[in-house]
């Protein structure tokens, strides 16, 4: 991602420039925060304030990835989203 010149999407921008000092836009709670892969958005998890919960409720936006863990949740399913990952012996 850090070689991708087009800083438009939120979840690049981030990855590229970790903001340290990330908090929830909504409460300014600092942990458990997870970012609106279509337009960076940061709110707190369901086990806090559920401001990201809240986001894709308001907005539609189906897809939030975890700061800490960069796990995508789609919220439409109600789950991870998982990546196959091919061996190399396959």
């Amino acid at each position: 991602l850090s070689e991708w010149p087009d800083t438009s999407c939120p979840v690049c921008r981030y990855c590229q420039q970790p903001e340290a000092d990330q908090v929830c836009a909504m409460c300014n709670a600092s942990s458990d925060l997870w970012m609106c892969v279509i337009c960076g958005f940061v709110g707190c998890g369901r086990y806090n304030g559920e401001h990201a919960l809240e986001h894709f409720k308001d907005s539609g936006h189906n897809f939030s990835i975890e700061l800490n863990s960069q796990r995508v949740w789609d919220y439409s399913g109600d789950n991870y989203v998982h990546r196959l990952v091919a061996s190399k012996v396959d």
